[in-house]
């Protein structure tokens, strides 16, 4: 029987999920985990709101009771296959097998992201009423500030810290060409996510640019970005990058396995605590006009 080398198949194995934790996989430190899993049911619990009345001598306090329980949702499958010729197996150089390692871990990280943004695309939708912008509008910095405002202004979403909003490069790089974004007076040092991923915290949001192939573009120019409070959104798995090797012996290759189990969902009602941004990508690049004025 023809077996794949053992040093092969552990370091293929070791290094996909090496390269899934560390460069796939942008937005699982922004979205809540699950609170349980019982075989492919996830549940989430929740907790509603409730303000403090002033007290009258005498009275009776009534009880808050906030509406509370548990959301649920079903774990999904996710898979795809990729071959490794044997007359290329002992030819592969470092190069070659990291191009490997790395396709096959990127490959799910981009997918968990995909599940995340697809749940709160759905939720919006679902809310009628949760898009800023039409798609033709230019993204700046006043965007980005009355973005962050009316999310803050949600009556679900505390400003903690914990609101990300998720945007193509190019509002990224606009946002960049203003001092007060890009500047360590006005923000602080690039956040540590994943490597070669930047991000910034500014204005109490934490800005994450993604590429157009890792977002939803309705159409050409344009693309969805969300804002959420990690709150709003929940996200679970079984397994995530397991790595499955097997011989083909009809083609002469190693077909390797790459399976996902996974679900997100939104976890407000009415999507509460997300917001679809909807504006082009193919503004010019432009630095803005700094105005002065004269010191009498």
């Amino acid at each position: 029987m023809l077996l794949a080398p053992e040093w092969f198949v552990e370091e293929y194995r070791a290094n996909v999920k090496h390269v899934f934790q560390s460069d796939g996989f942008k937005m699982k430190s922004t979205v809540s985990p699950e609170g349980s899993i019982n075989g492919l049911t996830v549940k989430w619990p929740y907790f509603g709101t409730f303000e403090m009345g002033e007290y009258q001598r005498g009275s009776e306090t009534p009880p808050a009771n906030p509406d509370q329980g548990m959301l649920q949702a079903t774990l999904k499958d996710y898979d795809a296959l990729y071959e490794i010729f044997q007359a290329d197996l002992t030819k592969m150089t470092a190069n070659e097998k990291a191009a490997a390692h790395q396709a096959g871990g990127k490959a799910v990280g981009r997918k968990s992201d995909a599940i995340i943004m697809n749940a709160a695309n759905d939720a919006c939708i679902a809310a009628g009423d949760k898009t800023v912008g039409d798609g033709t509008g230019d993204w700046d910095l006043f965007q980005a500030q009355a973005v962050a405002e009316e999310l803050v202004d949600d009556d679900m979403v505390p400003s903690d810290g914990n609101i990300t909003a998720v945007i193509p490069w190019r509002w990224f790089n606009i946002m960049m060409l203003y001092k007060e974004f890009n500047s360590s007076e006005w923000v602080g040092a690039d956040l540590g996510f994943p490597r070669m991923t930047r991000a910034k915290s500014w204005n109490g949001v934490v800005w994450v640019p993604f590429s157009k192939k890792e977002l939803i573009v309705p159409a050409a120019d344009e693309a969805f970005g969300f804002i959420y409070h990690r709150t709003a959104l929940g996200y679970a798995t079984n397994y995530e990058g397991a790595v499955m090797m097997d011989w083909d012996n009809r083609k002469k290759c190693w077909t390797v396995r790459f399976d996902l189990q996974a679900c997100a969902m939104a976890l407000f009602p009415n999507a509460a605590g997300i917001r679809r941004l909807h504006f082009a990508t193919d503004t010019a690049l432009e630095r803005p006009v700094e105005r002065t004025q004269a010191v009498a």
